[in-house]
């Protein structure tokens, strides 16, 4: 516990440079940083980096954090970590807002012109340019965006157990009241179809999932012929690990609808197909649709889900395109949209969002995947290490890492981590 109150001294910020992962394309991007740097009074310093939004130069991102975070944890005493992180949950930044206004129609298709000179000399008639767009610009207040609350949510989570010379994992079963595992949280791993021969044997143990991401409807085949292909492929393979019957994990970003033209049962049919060919193993797709909006997302995921329900097949769909913030988190679980949610730091936001987006799914009994979410590549070890804590003290059904390169599949990172603490918990107790 803390000897004396711990104080922020100063917070400072730094420019920098880094890599983003995106999962789409599966591409590490070059990309503008700003170092977010918390200064104490009785301990060490500590930085962490917030990635620079698209459209967006480490210069205004700094700004936006000078004007908010800065304010609110410069000379705050490190005394209560969930009423600090619901005062940065609450922050705001003030933008500009500029929307062009339509013009009249007479100015924004204006007749053909020609001059009575231009008449005579026998020219066409000639359409006038269109004029400058006029602009109405708005000042307007938002939530800070999640990188910015996520990075310092994940210091003061770092400072507040630093503080109290306890682990990050014991300092948020204390702080939140839950009541943590005695194992560490199973693990999925994604890899790619190339990559099979290089699965650690450390799977056994330590891995209750595996799984790829499709990128395209190319490589789902006609009619999802490929993915069907390595579905087998990798039934195939796990038989030479006996009574190893991991779940399988298929994210095909939307692919397995454009397949279909989005055609409900014809999907199905496919999701189906691959669960019997999988069996004895449970097989979850992740995103098997991608539509254009939140509400057409839930209705198609929703009559998936039925579909599933009715057929009692071993088929379980996870969703993690629109759940983007807690309260979509609570909507899926109110329109029964999927079997698991997968929760990403990046897109909550917070550790404190996140852990009621824990909360709620296992009071719906809806399955939770925890994951990092693509973040700066340099920080990737660092993010692993929180985010094994963070899974031990939230107890999902399965972590994940996903800005990792090709290897492991972050399962050395993840694992060494947890095992790491629960080892440290079991010598504690025996003292």
């Amino acid at each position: 516990m803390i000897n004396a109150p711990v104080t922020i001294h100063s917070v400072l910020l730094q420019p920098g440079l880094g890599v983003v992962y995106d999962p789409l394309t599966a591409v590490y991007h070059p990309t503008e940083t700003v170092s977010l740097g918390l200064v104490f009074d009785k301990l060490a310093p500590l930085w962490l980096e917030c990635p620079v939004a698209a459209g967006q130069t480490a210069v205004q991102l700094a700004d936006t954090m000078r004007q908010t975070v800065v304010p609110l944890l410069t000379g705050r005493t490190l005394d209560d970590f969930r009423a600090l992180s619901a005062e940065l949950d609450g922050l705001q930044e003030t933008i500009v807002v500029e929307r062009e206004l339509p013009l009249p129609a007479a100015v924004e298709n204006p007749p053909a012109f020609v001059s009575r000179r231009g008449f005579l000399r026998g020219n066409d008639p000639v359409r006038p340019p269109r004029p400058e767009p006029v602009l109405e610009r708005e000042v307007v207040k938002r939530p800070l965006s999640p990188p910015i609350r996520l990075t310092a949510s994940l210091l003061l989570l770092e400072a507040f157990a630093a503080a109290r010379r306890q682990p990050v994992a014991a300092f948020l079963m204390e702080a939140y009241g839950l009541a943590g595992g005695k194992t560490a949280v199973s693990i999925l791993i994604n890899l790619p179809q190339t990559e099979l021969a290089i699965a650690p044997t450390a799977l056994q143990q330590h891995v209750a999932a595996i799984g790829t991401t499709s990128r395209s409807v190319e490589e789902l085949g006609k009619q999802g012929k490929e993915l069907q292909k390595y579905a087998r492929q990798l039934v195939e393979w796990l038989k030479a690990y006996g009574d190893y019957v991991p779940a399988l994990h298929l994210n095909t970003r939307g692919g397995i609808g454009k397949a279909f033209n989005n055609s409900s049962g014809l999907s199905f049919g496919l999701l189906f197909g691959i669960g019997m060919a999988a069996a004895p193993h449970i097989i979850r797709f992740e995103d098997p649709v991608w539509l254009d909006s939140q509400a057409a997302q839930l209705a198609e995921m929703s009559k998936l889900c039925d579909y599933a329900r009715r057929r009692r097949t071993k088929v379980e769909l996870i969703a993690q395109a629109w759940v983007d913030s807690l309260a979509d988190v609570h909507t899926f679980i109110e329109k029964k949209a999927a079997h698991m949610l997968h929760l990403s730091l990046t897109k909550l936001g917070s550790v404190d969002a996140l852990l009621a987006a824990v909360a709620a799914c296992r009071a719906a009994g809806v399955g939770v995947l925890l994951s990092d979410g693509a973040w700066v590549w340099g920080e990737n070890g660092r993010f692993a290490h929180l985010l094994a804590h963070i899974a031990l003290a939230a107890q999902p059904d399965l972590v994940t890492l996903t800005a990792t390169p090709a290897g492991d599949a972050g399962l050395s990172l993840l694992h060494n981590e947890m095992q790491r603490v629960l080892q440290m918990g079991h010598e504690v107790s025996r003292a």
